[in-house]
């Protein structure tokens, strides 16, 4: 939900007011509906904010979640920004300069917009 947030923020705020928004923690205290135990979560609760209570027993190492990159084309040198809302990295298809039709980028680390991962 927090990766959500950022997203929003990000989208809604622009750049500059982007990094004002550094951590966003969010906490559901005393949730309307009642609490749904585990072996009853169904496909039914598929897109529904559910309040579920347990023990976490495994989780990752938190990661680093490219949220946005700039790409530059190895042949015209121009800049190419993509964003990954899902997270799933994939350079520019095509460079984007009239005439140029490049397909190799590199990207350009420096401007990678970052947010913090963790699988729970």
């Amino acid at each position: 939900m927090s990766a959500s947030l950022h997203k929003v923020f990000f989208e809604k705020l622009g750049d500059e007011s982007f990094d004002d928004f550094v951590k966003i923690n969010i906490r559901l205290h005393n949730y309307p509906e009642s609490v749904i135990a585990l072996k009853n979560l169904k496909a039914a609760y598929i897109d529904r904010l559910v309040y579920v209570r347990g023990t976490v027993v495994k989780v990752s190492t938190v990661k680093p979640l490219v949220m946005q990159m700039d790409f530059a084309c190895t042949k015209c040198g121009t800049s190419i920004t993509r964003d990954f809302p899902d997270g799933k990295f994939s350079p520019p298809p095509i460079c984007k300069l009239h005439g140029c039709k490049c397909r190799t980028f590199n990207p350009i680390r420096s401007t990678a917009r970052l947010i913090d991962f963790q699988k729970i």
